[in-house]
């Protein structure tokens, strides 16, 4: 069995496994434990679960609540001679 990468299975590598119905039943299941776990609903555990939209937010925050614009410090500065 190839997989995409090292820890993700998807559609074409798992084949019709993860389209039959006990699989589905399986996934739903952990989804509403997981809903009972983390008390956010499932699309909120979907978005926390995903690299890419976590560091979309982490590069969002830091352009603008984290990071000042930087200023051009040489023009204001003056040694004191």
């Amino acid at each position: 069995m190839a997989f995409s990468r090292v820890r993700e299975i998807i559609g074409t590598d798992a084949g019709l496994a993860l389209k039959s119905q006990p699989m589905q039943e399986i996934q739903c299941f952990i989804m509403r434990f997981m809903e009972l776990l983390t008390e956010q609903n499932t699309f909120a555990i979907d978005f926390l679960a995903n690299p890419i939209a976590q560091v979309q937010v982490q590069d969002y925050k830091a352009r603008t609540l984290y990071a000042p614009e930087e200023k051009d410090t040489q023009r204001y500065y003056r040694p004191k001679s």
